[in-house]
């Protein structure tokens, strides 16, 4: 890893100053150098890192709920409530929940139980 998630982040904030020619230019390359350095694999991690510091500048804290099937909503509502709550139905998650506040994610899908079991058989 060339540089950590956060100062990807950090450098695409600062392209938010630029006009936008220049942004476009400028992503571009930032996705160039992802690629060669293969810090691609960490794309999402940067995108929810940027994301967070986007919500904090704006003074808005928000939620990403991702589920299958029906869910509870007035429980998460209620939970989250300092929260701005997206909700998102993906059907392979499996069933269960995830759900991501900036950077951070708590994952309680059978699809990410099912990484998880796959992982630990690989590691024997």
């Amino acid at each position: 890893m060339r540089y950590p998630p956060p100062h990807y982040a950090k450098y695409l904030m600062s392209l938010r100053s630029l006009p936008a020619g220049e942004q476009r230019s400028s992503l571009k390359k930032l996705v160039e150098m992802l690629q060669k350095s293969g810090d691609i694999k960490e794309w999402q991690r940067i995108l929810d890192i940027y994301e967070s510091l986007v919500q904090k500048m704006a003074g808005k804290k928000k939620a990403v709920v991702t589920y299958s099937g029906t869910l509870e909503r007035q429980g998460i509502e209620k939970a989250l409530s300092n929260y701005d709550i997206v909700f998102v139905e993906d059907k392979t998650v499996l069933g269960g929940v995830s759900i991501r506040v900036g950077d951070t994610r708590i994952e309680n899908t059978m699809r990410g139980r099912l990484a998880g079991v796959k992982r630990a058989l690989m590691q024997n």
